[in-house]
């Protein structure tokens, strides 16, 4: 029996299994890496609204792999609105949108909104999911969620302080059993922001004041 060459064998045996353990280990770091690029990438296509209850920020997944929201939060300079997600889930695929042009496209990267064709959609496109206890909700690809902002926290705000942008907390699978969470504090389209929230100040304000008139 040569032991030379057994142990040899049992060396590289454990220098290849070592080799190709940090192989994977970077291909899942270099992986991971331009999915946080692209994911932060995505965060700044958010869409917002309003409906009967209160402001929402929508929050879109066109990169093939879930991530859950944990925490968003309107950021001003004297406190935070915290919102809370809403049961309905919208398509959020990039075929089932008009194609823009140039001009658009570039109107769009600067935060105009108003090229944007008009759409002439009806229909129920949404469907229910149910946020975890903790107020966490996982959007799925090709999926978009709401999260909503409440008139009366938006009112609670005396000094009617102007938001700055959002500040996110997001949770994923970086590689099989790890994950990740991350923040980041989104700053695009601040003064739509603003502007939105001051609109249902204004409204609000205004239908107190017709309430009272009437009385």
């Amino acid at each position: 029996m040569n032991w030379n060459a057994i142990i040899q064998g049992v060396a590289t045996g454990v220098v290849a299994a070592a080799l190709l353990a940090l192989f994977a280990l970077l291909r899942y770091r270099a992986r991971d890496i331009i999915f946080r690029w692209r994911l932060r990438r995505e965060l700044r296509f958010f869409s917002l609204g309003w409906n009967t209850q209160g402001v929402t920020i929508g929050i879109r997944n066109r990169l093939g792999k879930s991530f859950t929201v944990r925490r968003l939060v309107v950021t001003t300079n004297r406190g935070n609105f915290r919102s809370i997600p809403t049961r309905e889930v919208h398509s959020s695929s990039k075929e089932e949108e008009p194609k823009l042009t140039w001009r658009q496209k570039r109107a769009l990267k600067r935060g105009d909104l108003s090229c944007l064709p008009p759409t002439k959609e009806f229909g129920m496109l949404s469907w229910q999911s149910n946020p975890s206890v903790e107020g966490f909700a996982t959007i799925d690809p090709f999926t978009k969620q709401d999260f909503l902002f409440s008139y009366r926290l938006i009112e609670s705000d005396p000094d009617a302080s102007p938001p700055s942008g959002f500040r996110i907390t997001i949770e994923y699978e970086a590689w099989p059993e790890h994950r990740r969470i991350r923040q980041w504090d989104i700053a695009d389209r601040a003064a739509e922001i603003r502007k939105l929230f001051q609109d249902v100040r204004d409204r609000k304000r205004a239908a107190r004041q017709e309430g009272s008139g009437t009385q």
